[in-house]
């Protein structure tokens, strides 16, 4: 509450609901450092997004990879600032998809959208 500035339940509810919304993203640290002391209900939000994240990379497996193999890199300071989420990101990702391949380390966008561009021009040229 003290994040979002309120100082009661009420107020809590009418800033949750407000128009435009709350940037709930400026709370992950607050729910993280809350986690990192223990606090289940802390822990479980983290849990639950780690799990929300598997399933928006699940659709992305889907969408573009169908049954195939694919490697799955992690970016961002969610992932690195959160070993229960990497780890159950992990988990719900190889439960429900199989053939992904969870790469043990973070790699830059713009890094990867390079290297696959860099393949694919060797492929078309060779």
């Amino acid at each position: 509450m003290e994040k979002l500035d309120i100082s009661n339940f009420e107020d809590f509810i009418v800033r949750l609901n407000a128009t435009p919304p709350a940037d709930f993203s400026t709370l992950f640290p607050v729910v993280l450092a809350a986690s990192n002391k223990g606090h289940p209900v802390a822990t479980e939000i983290l849990t639950r997004a780690s799990r929300e994240l598997a399933s928006m990379a699940g659709t992305v497996i889907e969408r573009l990879f169908d049954e195939q193999s694919v490697s799955l890199a992690t970016h961002g300071g969610v992932f690195a600032s959160s070993a229960i989420i990497r780890k159950c990101f992990a988990q719900e990702l190889k439960s429900r998809y199989p053939k992904a391949v969870l790469l043990d380390r973070e790699i830059d966008p713009a890094r990867g959208a390079l290297e696959c561009a860099r393949r694919e021009f060797r492929s078309a040229t060779a």
